[in-house]
């Protein structure tokens, strides 16, 4: 039965969630700020090859760094098998393992956990499990397969930006399994290019000029007028503020 949590019960019941799992982890919070406490229950899981860390981040389109930091990006990369995902538009926040899940008011941050006053919902379930199983389900509709949904929803409709992922092998018939090195399946890069310039700016293609360069473009604001560089690699080709992406990124983005 769903528990109600205030805030003391929420920042315990976090660390419950990473401490205790067994396979997987779901971050889902718009602001992540990792304090020391929180990066060493996490850290205990970072060198295992059949652990998976997923985590989806939000807000901030201009410079999403200043929704999560290079500091803790670098940090979530050293897991064995990890996707970092973003979406301009999240506000929810959900916590999971491969048993609990943690739905809540309580951004992923120092501040939020050690200042704010907090609610959140405890639902015991096993949200990381094979979404499909709830198609032949009895509790199709209730609220751990509701909750099932709308995760895999966020995650759907998130951007990845980072994935890598540890190479499994099978031996004798799915009896033994060995593990290879760590694999990068993509490593998108958070700073874009200044389409006039070429200088470094935070990478999003709705805003793809520096500052003095935008305010020149906004004197005609000719959403086609030709400009050198690609916002998304820096290379010199024809771009304009409708389109700032090369063919590669543009392919790449989609």
């Amino acid at each position: 039965m769903p528990q109600i949590l205030d805030r003391f019960d929420v920042n315990k019941t976090l660390v419950d969630i990473i401490e205790y799992a067994k396979h997987e982890i779901l971050l889902i919070s718009p602001y992540i700020k990792l304090n020391q406490h929180l990066k060493i229950s996490l850290r205990k899981h970072a060198d295992k090859k059949d652990f998976r860390l997923i985590i989806v981040y939000g807000k901030n389109d201009e410079d999403n760094r200043m929704s999560l930091s290079e500091n803790d990006l670098t940090f979530f990369k050293t897991f064995q098998n990890v996707e970092v995902r973003y979406h301009h538009r999240l506000h929810a926040k959900l916590y999971a393992n491969d048993f609990d899940c943690l739905i809540t008011s309580m951004n992923l941050h120092t501040y939020s956990m050690n200042e704010n006053i907090e609610v959140g919902i405890l639902i015991k379930m096993n949200l990381m499990r094979d979404f499909a199983c709830m198609l032949t389900s009895s509790i199709s509709n209730s609220l751990e397969s509701q909750t099932r949904n709308f995760a895999e929803y966020v995650i759907r409709k998130s951007q990845l930006h980072f994935s890598q992922h540890v190479n499994k092998e099978k031996h004798l018939f799915g009896l033994i399994t060995t593990y290879g090195e760590k694999v990068i399946d993509k490593n998108k890069k958070r700073t874009g290019f200044c389409i006039r310039t070429g200088g470094d700016i935070p990478y999003n293609p709705q805003h793809p000029y520096s500052g003095e360069a935008y305010h020149s473009w906004a004197k005609w604001k000719n959403e086609n007028y030709k400009e050198r560089y690609c916002h998304g690699c820096g290379k010199e080709t024809i771009t304009s503020m409708a389109k700032p992406l090369c063919i590669d990124c543009l392919f790449e983005k989609q």
